[in-house]
């Protein structure tokens, strides 16, 4: 038997909920939405490095004013979390070695050493307003296997 096993997950991120740093609604408990500036585009361009800086544009809303409480919706479909890329690899060979069989093996998780970016700053307001400031998932892990059976 022999063999690689690719498996990936590609997927896009999740909507985020952008609300405002301080709240001046008046309601005891709640948060407060931002307003949505029409026409400006609330995700920034450029290279990963310079997003994940800068993953909103912060002129895509302002400020709800005192005792309002802001057009901007729960969850803003426009915006999304950095997606995610993952790719797992295993790999197996095995040989007959007259009665018996000698097996080896390799896997390779997050073969690519894909990040998983997380935790977008989404209080407006903030000096760190549109910021990706950590990273989950797991590195590289490379495992290897021989194995006889008899």
């Amino acid at each position: 038997m022999a063999g690689p096993d690719p498996v990936g997950r590609y997927q896009n991120g999740f909507p985020l909920s952008v609300w405002q740093a301080t709240n001046n609604s008046g309601l005891f408990g709640s948060t407060q939405r931002p307003n949505v500036v029409p026409g400006v585009d609330p995700v920034t361009s450029g290279s990963w490095e310079e997003r994940l800086k800068q993953w909103l544009n912060p002129a895509a809303w302002s400020a709800a004013a005192p005792f309002t409480l802001g057009n901007a919706p729960r969850t803003d479909p426009r915006v999304r979390t950095p997606g995610q890329a993952t790719t797992d690899l295993n790999i197996q060979k095995s040989v007959r070695l007259g009665s018996k069989v000698l097996s080896f093996r390799a896997d390779v998780l997050n073969l690519f050493d894909n990040p998983l970016f997380t935790s977008t700053v989404t209080q407006y307001g903030l000096a760190s307003f549109g910021q990706v400031q950590q990273v989950g998932g797991y590195p590289r892990s490379v495992q290897f296997q021989a194995r006889v059976n008899w």
